[in-house]
């Protein structure tokens, strides 16, 4: 064994912890994570520590955070720059008589005229829903009454969403929500029923359903509330004669002919009997007519007047009130056809979609002293008139088109000179065509056309009617423009609107 002098062993042990101290001094200089390396001599320039030692940093500083966005104000809807003018009161008479002018005289329905026809063992109501735009209702009420509509037998659903507001008188015309109780029940005599809240088209379809259930309907009709009816005055060959003609069947009676024919039916089944029974709780279902084979609906110009079956909308679930405005119709159709339940198409008048309401609703009366034209309860804006021409040469499902606003007024009035005849009861000229209109024009059987004469009025009203269906579906600015005829008109929190608010709830 060799022993190494002892200076030899002290000098390797000094080399030795002084090579640890080398290696271990810059670990024990970082610290932490956030420390820096000392650099050796030959690290690059710049990079100095807090104590002026050149150092290499770990990673690059942190970006600066961006600068904090200055909260943008509210933003509020525009105020609109063209306000309509208010809307008019179309039957000023109901506001001075308890009795509305007498109603033409072929037209009106014998007492308890549905008993006589088998198989309808309940009179048949008409329900029709109104949510806004009093005149566009009173004018398809009158209609229908001086169509031959018993007015015991015709049911006005307020859904307006204003609770009591309207019984109270709270609201006035130019209210949107505002409806006449007093005219429609004390002077024209229809009823009215109310909705316990705002109801979508799809509820209050399924509101027209609980109301048979409560008063025990095996049927019912329901009907829109921007139409137009009109008798068949003028005859249609193989289903009546003209007015005051032996033969000649109003709407009303037309309706019950329908009525009967749809519950006899087609099924092999069918007996003579007809049940009479009615239900005995609310909850019941409505009784089903015998005959009755598997009917949903009849349609009269579409779904704009409906005979309905109560025991069809039960057994398809009801309307979707998922699909609360359009397109839940055809949903509600397509559901019955799957389901096996008939709907068909029926003729018993003229019934015309309409948006804009007689000037005076006397006119339906067949009034010698009123010339019937009407008017735009919601006039486009003097800028809007000079920028729809393109629009209204496009066109609307295939009509081709309306011509200008401008020239509808005046081509819808009559001269001052007709005005004057009419009231003294002589011939009258009818309203000149409008040149967009003259290829689908209603023609008149002669000229002139004397409004003294009911047949010759029936006429008049004919035509005035189908330019309004022009008018709503000819133009560039949309079918529902009405809706937003009012504004303001009341003193009830509840009658208050507001613009976006403009669905059409109401049928």
């Amino acid at each position: 064994m060799i022993l190494l002098p002892r200076w030899k062993v002290l000098s390797c042990g000094i080399v030795l912890l002084l090579g640890v101290v080398v290696l271990v001094y810059p670990f024990l200089r970082l610290g932490s994570a956030r420390q820096y390396l000392v650099a050796s001599p030959w690290s690059p320039k710049g990079w100095k520590s807090a104590k002026g030692q050149d150092e290499l940093p770990l990673r690059p500083p942190p970006p600066p955070p961006p600068p904090s966005p200055e909260k943008s104000p509210l933003k509020y809807k525009p105020a609109p720059t063209y306000t309509a003018p208010p809307v008019k009161d179309p039957f000023p008479l109901l506001s001075t008589t308890s009795t509305p002018p007498p109603i033409p005289a072929y037209n009106v329905p014998p007492k308890d005229a549905w008993k006589a026809y088998d198989g309808v063992t309940v009179a048949p109501p008409l329900l029709i829903g109104f949510t806004r735009n009093w005149p566009m209702l009173l004018q398809t009420v009158v209609s229908y009454l001086t169509a031959g509509w018993p007015a015991d037998q015709l049911y006005v659903v307020e859904n307006t969403g204003t609770q009591q507001a309207n019984a109270r008188a709270q609201l006035s015309l130019q209210n949107p929500r505002f409806l006449n109780h007093t005219q429609l029940r004390k002077v024209l005599g229809v009823r009215v029923v109310q909705t316990p809240v705002l109801l979508s088209f799809a509820q209050l379809q399924n509101f027209f359903l609980a109301l048979s259930y409560d008063h025990g309907w095996p049927y019912y009709f329901w009907s829109h509330m921007d139409v137009v009816a009109l008798s068949h005055e003028a005859g249609v060959p193989g289903l009546t004669a003209a007015a005051g003609e032996k033969g000649y069947k109003s709407l009303y009676t037309l309706c019950l002919e329908t009525l009967q024919q749809t519950l006899r039916g087609s099924s092999r089944n069918a007996t003579n009997g007809a049940s009479t029974a009615t239900p005995d709780k609310v909850n019941s279902p409505p009784p089903e007519p015998a005959p009755s084979p598997r009917w949903a609906a009849r349609f009269f110009a579409y779904d704009h007047l409906t005979l309905q079956n109560p025991r069809a909308l039960e057994a398809i679930g009801g309307w979707d009130a998922f699909i609360p405005y359009y397109m839940t119709d055809c949903d509600a159709y397509s559901r019955f056809a799957m389901a096996g339940w008939s709907v068909a198409d029926a003729d018993a008048g003229i019934i015309t979609d309409t948006a804009s309401v007689f000037d005076d609703l006397r006119a339906l009366y067949r009034d010698p002293g009123v010339v019937p034209r009407f008017s735009d309860p919601n006039p486009p804006a003097p800028e809007e008139k000079k920028s729809s021409k393109a629009g209204r040469r496009r066109g609307r499902r295939g009509w081709g088109g309306g011509g200008d606003s401008d020239a509808d007024t005046a081509s819808l009035s009559i001269s001052a000179t007709a005005t004057a005849q009419a009231h003294t009861r002589g011939p009258a000229a009818p309203p000149p065509s409008p040149p967009h209109h003259r290829q689908r024009d209603v023609p008149f059987p002669h000229e002139p056309m004397n409004l003294s004469l009911a047949t010759d009025y029936w006429w008049v009203l004919r035509r005035e009617a189908d330019n309004m269906f022009h008018h709503k579906h000819g133009g560039g600015r949309g079918r529902n423009t009405w809706q937003g005829a009012q504004r303001g008109g009341g003193t009830s929190p509840l009658g208050t609107t507001r613009a976006g608010s403009r669905r059409p709830s109401g049928c």
